[in-house]
């Protein structure tokens, strides 16, 4: 009989847009190759309550609880006042606690896994097997962001300081609690484990990977049309975008008038229609395939500079033939080397001198692009993190707790 395994996560996973939400995806279809899923979810919206899970979506059962908004915003509001962390005040629902305690009181589990902190404390009351899924570690996302912003005094920068410390606190004091917290990358397990001071043999590095299916290696590309792919609608990836196309992307143009930025992925109408005013700047929004609109495309950019974990853009780079320059805290989470695999640049001058050495170097594009395909095959494809997290949950649940 296979054994049983429920899965909390603070939004409902489909469609499978967005960092989170592949993560969870691939973790879970990992798990589902020997255990039974059942998943239970926050939303937080009609189109959450209505959306079905997909053929490929690797539960046998789904339940949802909606959370106001209204109610997340007062609970937010609370939390400042109270000094506590905001992103779990604003997940923070009586109605989702119930639903999973009564699910647990009727099923027999034996793993729990929690998607983010924001649902580590509905897991309280089951005592067997629990793995805490952070993904990225959250406070050196915050602290980039301060950076960022400029000014150390300015209220934004306040509020990253401020839910950088308090997640940072809540993070550690709900993963005690947990038999497993794990991390897609080394740099992010390191630094919770100097903060929590939870031991090494209770974190494990399991890599954010993808599906290769849908992905063919282009080689031989040509033109002169730059791409970045991602969720516009996120603080990382809209400064990223800003920031390209107002500090790299006229050093980029004053050297080839001809070429094009192309920007794929979810975006607010303001924002879109404040690039597309820029000269040479196409925004598509969400596409189907993301391999059909990149066929024209010669460079994949990653200039992220506020970021934590691995960059699934640079993966699918990788993956579909695009030489990719990426700063260095877009590479951070990667096992790659500058000037082999990618391009690595942290100033708008070095940034587009990359673009453009590799705009005239047809070569090298080669090169990287097919010693790049090469990695994500071996280290970052499905195949190759399924096998790796599954000997992690075998050898978790065969130790006595």
């Amino acid at each position: 009989m296979r054994k049983k395994v429920l899965v909390l996560t603070p939004r409902f996973p489909y469609p499978g847009f967005g960092g989170d939400r592949m993560r969870i995806h691939q973790l879970c279809s990992a798990l589902a190759k020997k255990y039974d899923l059942v998943l239970v979810s926050i939303c937080q919206s009609k189109a959450e309550l209505e959306q079905t899970l997909p053929i490929d979506a690797p539960f046998i059962e789904a339940h949802k609880v909606f959370l106001p908004k209204w109610q997340s915003y007062i609970q937010t509001i609370m939390a400042v006042i109270a000094g506590k962390s905001l992103q779990i005040a604003y997940y923070r629902s009586n109605q989702f606690s119930k639903k999973v305690d009564a699910i647990l009181s009727v099923n027999k589990f034996d793993l729990v896994v929690c998607h983010l902190a924001r649902v580590a404390p509905y897991a309280k009351s089951f005592l067997g097997v629990k793995i805490l899924e952070l993904s990225d570690y959250l406070p050196l996302t915050y602290s980039r962001a301060m950076l960022v912003n400029g000014n150390r005094n300015s209220l934004k920068s306040l509020a990253y300081r401020f839910e950088g410390q308090r997640i940072d606190a809540a993070q550690n004091q709900l993963a005690s609690d947990f038999d497993l917290i794990s991390f897609v990358s080394e740099v992010d397990a390191g630094l919770f484990q100097k903060s929590s001071g939870i031991a090494f043999d209770r974190i494990a590095t399991y890599p954010m990977g993808i599906s290769l299916n849908d992905k063919p290696c282009l080689t031989n590309r040509s033109g002169k049309i730059i791409v970045f792919i991602g969720n516009i609608k996120t603080l990382q990836n809209r400064d990223a975008v800003s920031y390209f196309s107002r500090h790299v992307w006229p050093i980029i143009l004053s050297a080839h008038p001809d070429a094009e930025f192309k920007i794929i992925g979810d975006i607010d109408e303001s924002f879109k229609n404040e690039l597309s005013s820029l000269p040479r700047i196409i925004v598509t929004g969400r596409v189907q395939l993301i391999s059909e609109e990149t066929r024209d495309c010669t460079i994949g950019v990653c200039p992220v500079r506020v970021a934590a974990g691995i960059q699934v853009k640079i993966l699918d780079y990788m993956a579909l033939g695009l030489p990719t320059v990426a700063t260095s805290f877009g590479a951070e989470g990667l096992q790659i080397t500058d000037k082999i695999g990618i391009r690595i640049a942290n100033t708008p001058e070095d940034f587009a001198g990359c673009v453009i050495s590799l705009l005239s170097n047809s070569t090298e594009r080669e090169s990287i692009s097919r010693y790049a395909r090469g990695i994500v095959e071996c280290s970052y494809s499905y195949q190759a993190t399924d096998s790796k997290f599954q000997a992690i949950i075998d050898k978790l649940l065969l130790t006595p707790h």
